[in-house]
């Protein structure tokens, strides 16, 4: 056998090689995409991930069994089911202020949020981008975490949203044309004082008894310290929503 003759044997012999080898890798790829997304082609399974998570909604941070009970100690009248309904609009009325950048479709919020909302709308002008969110269906919605400091509550709610996203920039590469999309928001909730509840100059609000008109100073005095009649305390601290935010 000539040197020429060897070196001939041992390249068919290395490339047979090779090519078990790659028929080998081959098979394992469609036995592990069988596997994992039902089908041997591995683009066409990832490709049905991609349209599961399309349809699968995002997970929220839930806490609400555990911060509930602890903001119902600390404020009898907040109610959930009502506060819950109010973010949940105002979080489709955030995305339609986006899209028609108007920010009388926000509703009654904070001062907080319509200057943040305001901000984004400038931002959105500046880069001459336009977005549309057509059929916005919020899946879930729930407390994340409650934070009591002096002069300060805060609860924080996270809500998964699914919506018909569409994009368009100066840029037509990075353009989105109505895609279904599933996205996840935090919303800040905030007890701040209630202003048009005090007059100018006024840090405070005078009550008097209902029964003998002797003055209450103590606003959080549910009796009259005169004549032990009940007295309607006056709230003058509100929860406003004051911030949403993608996550």
């Amino acid at each position: 056998m000539t040197a020429g003759n060897a070196i001939l044997i041992v390249a068919i012999v290395t490339g047979l090689g090779l090519i078990g080898a790659l028929f080998f890798v081959m098979f394992k790829i469609r036995q592990i995409s069988r596997e994992f997304f039902g089908t041997s082609s591995l683009i066409e399974g990832l490709k049905r991930q991609e349209a599961m998570e399309d349809d699968t909604p995002k997970s929220v941070s839930g806490m609400t069994r555990v911060e509930l009970p602890r903001i119902e100690k600390d404020f009898p009248e907040f109610h959930w089911p009502e506060w819950k309904q109010r973010c949940e609009n105002q979080l489709k009325g955030y995305l339609e202020a986006l899209e028609h950048r108007d920010l009388s479709y926000l509703g009654k919020v904070s001062v907080s949020l319509k200057d943040q909302v305001r901000l984004k709308i400038e931002e959105m002008e500046e880069k001459e981008i336009r977005e549309e969110f057509d059929a916005i269906h919020v899946h879930q919605t729930e407390i994340s975490r409650y934070d009591k400091a002096p002069g300060k509550c805060r609860i924080r709610i996270q809500s998964s949203v699914e919506y018909q996203h569409t994009l368009k920039t100066p840029d037509k590469k990075k353009n989105v044309e109505r895609e279904k999309e599933q996205h996840r928001f935090n919303l800040e909730l905030v007890y701040i004082q209630d202003i048009t509840k005090i007059r100018d100059g006024e840090t405070a609000i005078s009550v008097n008894c209902p029964n003998c008109g002797a003055p209450v100073t103590d606003l959080g005095e549910r009796v009259c310290p005169y004549c032990g009649g009940a007295v309607e305390p006056v709230n003058v601290r509100v929860w406003e929503l004051h911030r949403i935010e993608e996550v």
